[in-house]
């Protein structure tokens, strides 16, 4: 034999080879799809044996059940107002002991016979100097605080922001 019928020998075995190797491989696909799919009938088959019908619920079943669904949301509501309330209630007890404490009526007082010589005007930097070394009594609530009393007694409180570029 010769080197080239012997080398189309070799491609030849070699090209068999790599037939049977892909035939193989996929009859594995095609037995692994194959059981894939049976595992999945199956699973379907079970879930149709094991689904129960929901029971079908007379009116008096249905009415029973809205009532005890607006009787919870009236509940969460009452709630939520009672909340409201003394959430409302404590802040106006805070502002009746912000107003009895005499530094802070003093600052406020201060403050707005200041503002009535600049005609009713004040600005907010001047409210923080009048309450500077006092800053335990200028907190975010009583700033509100100042500021609904400017509000009352007809003072305008202006805000310069710094503009940045």
């Amino acid at each position: 034999m010769s080197d080239e019928m012997k080398l189309e020998e070799a491609e030849l075995n070699t090209a068999e080879k790599e037939t049977a190797e892909k035939e193989t491989t996929s009859k594995k696909t095609t037995r692994k799809t194959k059981k894939d799919d049976e595992i999945m009938e199956e699973k379907k088959e079970t879930k149709k044996k094991t689904a129960s019908k929901p029971k079908k619920k007379t009116p008096e079943e249905l009415e029973a059940e809205a009532d005890a669904f607006l009787a919870a949301a009236d509940a969460k509501e009452k709630e939520e107002a009672g909340k409201e309330k003394e959430e409302a209630a404590a802040s106006q007890n805070q502002k009746e002991d912000l107003l009895q404490n005499p530094e802070f009526k003093e600052k406020l007082d201060s403050l707005l016979q200041q503002a009535k010589k600049t005609k009713n005007v004040i600005m907010d930097s001047e409210i923080i100097a009048a309450f500077k070394g006092k800053e335990k009594l200028l907190t975010d609530d009583s700033y509100e605080i100042l500021l609904d009393f400017f509000e009352k007694n007809g003072i305008d409180v202006l805000t310069i922001s710094k503009e940045t570029d």
